[in-house]
């Protein structure tokens, strides 16, 4: 497994997606917080604490929460430095969305091959529809999901 690596605050220590999960065999339970995963040495764990995820979620979703900060013990404090947005790690191209057109562009890594490359580009425009460049590009749906009607015990 890959891990790009950032030099950011966060309040997270990695960010393990779906296909990671499954390479380590991982078994997660959010109500638990709790993920055990096969080792040689027998069932690996990690383990969340429930008390202070209440407390997070509880102060995240009261009004009462917003502007609070919420305690954070081992802190590495840097002074007043602003934090440097994440740099690739290896060079990147950069590529127009569309031939001629040098508004919209996007990175591709130098270090993928020929093949790779262009099956990438040829990928990414032609799905540049998914692509907002500008706030008046994103379109939010008027409905939270599909409404199913059902009658009434009355029969309305």
């Amino acid at each position: 497994m890959t891990f790009l690596v950032v030099d950011t605050p966060s309040p997270y220590n990695a960010i393990v997606g779906r296909p990671g999960l499954n390479l380590f065999e991982a078994i997660v339970s959010t109500r638990h917080l709790l993920m055990k995963f096969p080792t040689r040495f027998g069932v690996g764990e990690v383990r969340g604490d429930q008390e202070v995820a209440r407390q997070c979620y509880k102060t995240v979703i009261s009004d009462k929460g917003k502007g609070k900060v919420l305690p954070i013990e081992n802190v590495e404090l840097r002074g007043d430095m602003e934090p440097e947005r994440p740099q690739p790690v290896e060079d990147v191209l950069l590529v127009p969305m569309e031939e001629g057109n040098s508004e919209k562009v996007f990175q591709v890594g130098s270090q993928h091959g020929e093949v790779e490359k262009g099956e990438l580009i040829t990928f990414l425009r032609d799905n540049k529809y998914v692509f907002a460049w500008s706030a008046e590009e994103v379109h939010y749906s008027d409905w939270l999901a599909n409404p199913v009607l059902v009658k009434k015990a009355n029969g309305k």
